[in-house]
């Protein structure tokens, strides 16, 4: 009997994950175009606008650079950002796909890219969790992590460059710089180019220090009419301010009470459901590997930096997704240095049944579950495109 050409099963594997990949980007990015269209959405690119013209505010930097730039080409701030949100986005797509399949087992590719709160399946299920401004930090860790690997010192600066805008624009991406110093560890890029190494951490420190600080003394609530007129003077809809930018008129104790009025015990359940659904995956893959204590226990301190944000705002689906894209990267940038090693070929016979259950269950954007995930969601763009 024929045995099956390695060559040939992994071939198909590349073709199928680029696939599936490039399907995932045409539809996050179709979800933008509607928003454009649509006047732009209150969360997704309201969040992006925020502008410092009624003084500082938190997360006011970018926006006031978003309307500088649109000023300055005569252009719409909404056009600007939507473009940048699909350029970043495609940079993302691409320097992840690289980063993941540097180590040298493609079925992990399977895996790590389709999986319940990975990105590339979440922002398909869930398309009001797309594009927030975490797609930044998540582009500058990819960037990071691969310009280490390859040691691309291009790379690597253009990803320190795109991770400090992220810890700018929103205070929260401050919270993945222990991701950062694993990739240096587990690149071991503190041995191979100390220099780039250690200046790296110290301007990304330094700089989300400030950014932080700047947060903190801007996070009480302020007046945001100024805000949203800077906007209506340029064509925007008023209602690309009821979301992100009215938020801002409220205070952290706000967030708190209104995740409180959210947790029953059917989202308790949900949400730890859904928790376990995207862990099992990386249980699987360290299943097959040596040292699995020390994986479980080290997939397990990823989560620690994020737990706070759970207390502050509703989106833990997304809360999810900052733990899950953490832990790929690390996972990543460990298999490609050899740092860690499977001892066991993985089996279609788990694998199969993980990326179909990634396929038909994610986590909602806010507290919950969203049944039929991804799939039901594409199917549900391509009958809107085609009608």
């Amino acid at each position: 009997m024929k045995t099956k050409n390695p060559q040939v099963v992994s071939t198909v594997q590349k073709y199928t994950i680029d696939g599936f990949l490039l399907l995932s980007f045409l539809l996050v990015s179709l979800g933008v175009y509607y928003d454009y269209l649509a006047g732009g959405h209150n969360w997704k690119q309201g969040d992006w606008l925020i502008n410092n013209s009624a003084g500082y505010v938190r997360r006011g930097p970018l926006g006031s650079a978003f309307i500088s730039i649109s000023d300055y080409i005569g252009s719409n701030p909404l056009l600007v950002v939507s473009v940048c949100q699909i350029i970043i986005l495609a940079i993302l797509f691409i320097s992840f796909r690289l980063l993941v399949t540097q180590c040298n087992h493609p079925k992990l590719w399977l895996l790590i890219l389709i999986s319940p709160a990975i990105f590339t399946v979440f922002w398909v299920a869930d398309p009001l969790g797309a594009v927030r401004k975490e797609l930044i930090a998540f582009t500058g860790l990819s960037l990071y992590a691969l310009g280490s690997i390859r040691e691309n010192w291009l790379l690597l600066w253009a990803g320190v460059l795109v991770f400090c805008i992220s810890v700018v624009s929103h205070e929260a991406m401050v919270l993945f710089i222990p991701t950062l110093f694993g990739i240096i560890i587990l690149t071991e890029l503190h041995k191979t180019a100390t220099k780039h190494a250690l200046t790296s951490a110290i301007v990304v420190t330094c700089l989300s220090i400030v950014a932080f600080i700047y947060a903190i003394n801007t996070s009480q609530a302020v007046e945001t009419y100024e805000i949203c007129s800077a906007l209506i003077e340029r064509g925007l809809n008023e209602l690309i301010c009821r979301g992100a930018i009215e938020w801002l008129s409220y205070d952290s104790s706000h967030g708190f009470r209104f995740v409180v009025s959210m947790l029953n015990t059917r989202s308790i359940i949900d949400f730890l459901i859904i928790y376990a659904f995207a862990l099992l995956p990386f249980f699987y893959i360290i299943s097959l590997g040596e040292r699995k204590t020390r994986n479980i226990l080290a997939l397990v301190l990823l989560a620690l930096p994020f737990i706070p944000l759970y207390f502050v705002a509703v989106d833990w689906g997304r809360w999810i997704s900052f733990h899950i894209f953490s832990a790929s990267t690390i996972l990543s940038s460990a298999a490609a240095k050899g740092h860690f090693r499977i001892q066991r070929n993985p089996s279609y016979f788990y694998i199969f049944p993980l990326v179909v259950l990634a396929l038909l269950a994610s986590p909602n954007h806010i507290i919950g579950v969203i049944w039929g995930g991804a799939a039901k969601q594409a199917e549900l763009e391509f009958s809107r495109f085609f009608d």
